[in-house]
């Protein structure tokens, strides 16, 4: 088990290196000002914190931001 401490592999190993690969991908297209992609994002099996509850006036404000691509908030 030692060589799995420096040279890790199996399933946990290959999802690391395909959210890698689409991060990369997802930031190269991403809108302008909008947040950046981490690997982890595209890990489905990665255990996570409940996500955060919006109100409707966020969703909205959110659904705007990512058509058009940029975010309102920054206007001033």
């Amino acid at each position: 088990m030692e060589y799995y401490t420096l040279e890790p592999w199996g399933e946990a190993r290959a999802d690391l290196r395909a959210g890698v690969i689409t991060s990369v991908i997802a930031n190269v297209h991403r809108a302008p000002h909008t947040p950046i992609y981490e690997p982890a994002d595209f890990m489905p099996y990665l255990k996570r914190d409940k996500p955060e509850h919006i109100s409707e006036t966020e969703l909205e404000r959110r659904i705007a931001m990512f058509m058009t691509g940029y975010d309102d908030r920054s206007i001033n």
